[in-house]
């Protein structure tokens, strides 16, 4: 290693090389998160629901179906209607998320 070189790579180099971002840019895209906190808030909701209360974009159904092949929701008819739930993963990650809100909430009362 040369002289006055890092020893580790900075955390957000390591970020954006590695596999430790692999599966948050799903959270980045637009109304994932919201997908997921009105689920977790309200419990297992129907499609015509999350369209009406998240967004009725026409990529909602290709964003409910990554969230599905993710591991965050589940997907079952019931009575003809498509319904979604939280999986345990997806109950873990909402959760996280509802704490990271508060934290961010809280440090903007700060400044």
């Amino acid at each position: 290693m040369a002289k006055g070189r890092l020893k580790y790579r900075p955390l957000a180099i390591l970020i954006m090389t590695t596999n430790y971002s692999k599966g948050l840019e799903l959270l980045e895209d637009r109304h994932i998160m919201g997908v997921i906190l009105m689920i977790y808030a309200t419990g297992p909701s129907r499609k015509n629901v999350i369209y009406k209360e998240v967004s009725s974009v026409g990529t909602m159904p290709r964003k409910l179906d990554r969230l599905v092949d993710a591991g965050i929701l589940d997907m079952e008819i019931r009575d003809g209607c498509m319904e979604y739930s939280l999986t345990e993963s997806g109950r873990m990650v909402a959760s996280d998320l509802c704490r990271l809100r508060e934290h961010i909430l809280r440090a903007l009362m700060v400044q």
